[in-house]
């Protein structure tokens, strides 16, 4: 669907269709979600893409900004859940911030470390106004370590091309094995020269598996080496792939009119 017909309400069908966009803020708008772990933690404003994870023993701190411009805000929860099948939420305190706006609001609750179940925990903040109108923020999932497991049990490895030409995408494959009884959240990641290029954060099921990456091979006027491993962090436990080398070469060569006379 084209991006510009988001959030239209058809009000009319009766000979012309009428079409009318509605407003965004009608509806509660969330904003500077963040995240803090333990009660010494840094606040963290989540990344798409980056890890974080807790051991069981410690409370998740969740706050945010609400502007609810056309109506008063009504309500808002700290929703979290430990699987896909359901979830639990938590009535969020809420401080009227009068010295930005009159429709503003920071709100915050706290996610009991009891609550907490290995391997993950994804949470979100649900906002509805006196009208009825509601609104949910990003979802972010961290990491629950089970400090009962043997997270040893892990294996990678990656499958990689050894050439590769200059302006062109490497797409290498990772490999990981879980051995352990139970699944773990954990981070895969591609590393080139030292540098991560990619990464994945992902549920790690019993068995094997497979994640995929991309980097785009920057373009030179001569041949160029690059080390290459693969990397998987788990709760904080760093497993790497042997590093291998990746050659990549110029496909198109300058030549001059008088060497192209010699050529032909």
């Amino acid at each position: 669907m084209d991006d510009s017909l988001q959030g239209i309400q058809i009000v009319g069908c009766e000979g012309n269709t009428i079409l009318v966009r509605e407003d965004p803020y009608v509806k509660p708008q969330i904003f500077d979600l963040k995240f803090q772990l333990g009660e010494n933690g840094t606040q963290i404003r989540p990344q798409i893409e980056e890890y974080y994870y807790i051991d069981e023993t410690e409370d998740v701190l969740v706050s945010a900004i609400i502007e609810s411009k056309y109506s008063d805000l009504r309500r808002a929860e700290l929703r979290f859940s430990n699987d896909d099948s359901s979830f639990s939420a938590i009535r969020m305190n809420i401080v009227d911030l009068v010295n930005i706006s009159n429709t503003t609001s920071m709100v915050s609750a706290t996610i009991p470390f009891d609550a907490l179940m290995s391997p993950s925990v994804k949470f979100w903040i649900h906002a509805i106004n006196d009208e009825g109108k509601s609104n949910d923020s990003r979802i972010t999932i961290i990491g629950v370590e089970d400090s009962t497991n043997n997270y040893s049990l892990m294996d990678i490895e990656m499958d990689t091309q050894i050439v590769k030409a200059q302006g062109t995408t490497y797409r290498p494959i990772t490999y990981v094995e879980n051995t352990n009884d139970n699944s773990l959240y954990g981070q895969v990641s591609l590393i080139i020269n030292d540098t991560v290029v990619d990464s994945q954060t992902l549920m790690l099921n019993k068995g094997q598996t497979k994640v995929e990456f991309q980097w785009s091979v920057p373009n030179g006027m001569s041949i160029q080496n690059y080390d290459v491993e693969s990397r998987i962090n788990v709760y904080g436990q760093i497993w790497n792939t042997e590093s291998a080398v990746i050659t990549t070469y110029d496909r198109s060569k300058s030549i001059s009119l008088d060497e192209f006379d010699t050529l032909s």
